[in-house]
């Protein structure tokens, strides 16, 4: 399965909503595993002895981290992940969908962006990998790597988000030249 990218721009902003699309075997397997966990989650909770459960408070949070919350986040973002992200010739904004909850949405300034491209796998016959945001330091022009896309997404969608990219900075040179206050 190749995953998808809806990518639009206003001519300001540039918009990426990346979709992960799983494979249905593996979907299936984590299903299988997230039942597993959980049920021996309650098996061992119901073996605990009322008095043990004050002593072993801290053990079973940890637990319920480790058997509950850690996989089925893992399985919402299969099912369901997005990836959001706004571009513009001042900030990055981003934050990712599991479906029923998102993340904090994260802003990142940046001077002189900048992306790179890595290629990490071959999927469906299809070059795929992730953008990385490059921001160089204003004082002394050293590069700086910002964020990078979770979504492992084609060259073809990842050379679209440049081409916009590039477009919304030439729109806005275009807008500082055309203006002039006396």
């Amino acid at each position: 399965m190749t995953n998808t990218a809806e990518i639009q721009t206003d001519g300001i902003n540039v918009y990426v909503t990346a979709k992960i699309q799983a494979n249905p075997i593996g979907k299936v397997a984590l299903t299988l595993l997230n039942i597993g966990l959980v049920t021996f989650y309650i098996w061992f909770m119901s073996t605990l002895e009322p008095a043990e459960t004050g002593k072993m408070l801290i053990p079973v949070v940890l637990m319920f981290g480790a058997f509950i919350y850690l996989p089925w986040r893992y399985w919402f973002w299969n099912f369901y992940g997005k990836e959001h992200i706004t571009i513009n010739t001042k900030t990055l904004t981003s934050f990712n969908d599991y479906g029923i909850v998102q993340t904090n949405s994260k802003t990142i300034p940046h001077f002189q962006l900048a992306t790179t491209y890595e290629f990490v796998q071959v999927l469906n016959e299809k070059q795929c990998g992730r953008l990385h945001f490059i921001s160089y330091d204003p004082e002394t022009n050293l590069p700086e790597e910002i964020y990078q896309t979770t979504i492992l997404l084609t060259k073809n969608d990842l050379d679209k988000i440049r081409e916009f990219i590039t477009s919304v900075f030439d729109n806005e040179q275009l807008n500082k030249q055309q203006f002039s206050a006396n």
